[in-house]
């Protein structure tokens, strides 16, 4: 696919900001069906107004969140704003603005994010961006007097959103967060997935832990937390299928030990050579085995002329041939220790296809 073809989103700090332009263009007695936003970018982009209120005392504006062509699970979210206006006396000053997180928007309870715990999670640059927006949609409309401005953010359904997320591990509790840094979202980015591993590792400094768990997704996990039930929430991170990214990020925190949950598949990538597992950067070579002939090489032969990893597991295990799953293992941890050679213990738990634990080194 040409990723030069695909569509381009936006945040939900963009979505937000639209929000309360229109509210209080809609204040002053505007019905815009879109408005223009400034990007941190330095780009204007003009987003579609869903639908104003107007109430006795505030107005609210919904916008719908677009991930483009590389949307999670704030897709098509109804992002919202509530906007109270106080006019202030003459000379007393010029617009302030004053932003709330309302319901949906989750709640900071852990430290390590850029929001202090006990604050709505809507990070610093969209906080920037709702504040431009409101002198913006003063200075549109041509209004000279100074206001006080409160803003509340919400998002409809936000609580339900944020159980598709990672945010309740982070901290974040409640509803989802108010994000973003450039103000849109590229497709396929995995910036916000490297973000979240750093953001995890963070917290878990934070919250004292010494000794870090990482995974690769939510079934290999609940492996780790079975045998390792007493460690703390915080000290499990899913790592997708950035490895080396993971291990670099473990070091760079300074964790002296790291241990790994795989599944064989995925340890049969890393063992190979691959950083990231992912299938856009190599399939699972299964030339690999190879270097396991001695007696039988009928059999590796047979084995490496599988179509999938896991036949190729099958095989191993039905041959009996332990000491491959071993060998695996061992060139694992070799890799993960060339990822981040200051890290003093590395061990490594490789996973069969019924999340059961099969070698551990």
């Amino acid at each position: 696919m040409d990723k030069s073809a695909l569509r381009t989103g936006f945040t939900t700090g963009t979505a937000s900001s639209a929000a309360v332009k229109a509210a209080i263009m809609a204040y002053f007695g505007e019905n815009p069906e879109d408005v223009d936003i400034l990007l941190p970018i330095h780009k204007n982009i003009k987003i579609p107004v869903f639908k104003i209120d107007r109430y006795c005392n505030y107005t609210e504006a919904r916008i719908i969140k677009d991930g483009g062509d590389d949307p999670d699970a704030t897709h098509e979210a109804e992002i919202g704003a509530k906007i109270i206006m106080m006019k202030k006396p003459q000379f007393s000053g010029n617009t302030e603005v004053f932003i709330k997180g309302g319901k949906g928007v989750g709640m900071v309870t852990k430290k390590g994010l850029a929001i202090s715990p006990g604050n709505p999670a809507i990070n610093p640059v969209p906080l920037k961006m709702i504040t431009n927006v409101s002198h913006d949609a003063l200075n549109l409309l041509k209004i000279t007097d100074s206001y006080e401005i409160f803003a509340e953010i919400f998002v409809e359904k936000g609580e339900e959103i944020a159980k598709e997320t990672l945010n309740a591990r982070l901290g974040i509790i409640c509803g989802i967060s108010i994000l973003g840094t450039t103000g849109i979202v590229r497709p396929f980015s995995n910036s916000a997935y490297m973000a979240t591993i750093q953001l995890a590792l963070k917290i878990a400094k934070n919250a004292g832990v010494t000794e870090i768990i990482l995974t690769t997704g939510s079934t290999s996990e609940r492996a780790a937390m079975e045998l390792f039930p007493d460690f703390p929430e915080e000290a499990f991170v899913m790592t997708g299928d950035y490895i080396k990214f993971s291990m670099e990020q473990c070091q760079r925190n300074n964790f002296e030990d790291v241990t790994f949950f795989l599944f064989f598949g995925k340890a049969v990538k890393i063992a190979s050579g691959l950083p990231n597992t992912h299938a856009s950067k190599g399939d699972v070579d299964l030339a690999i085995f190879k270097i396991f002939k001695k007696n039988n090489d009928e059999i590796i032969e047979n084995i490496v002329n599988s179509n999938t990893a896991r036949e190729a597991y099958e095989k191993i295990m039905a041959h009996n041939l332990f000491s491959i799953i071993e060998g695996i293992g061992n060139m694992v941890v070799k890799k993960l220790r060339q990822y981040a050679p200051e890290i003093l213990n590395i061990q490594c738990y490789l996973l069969d296809y019924e999340n059961r634990v099969i070698w551990q080194g």
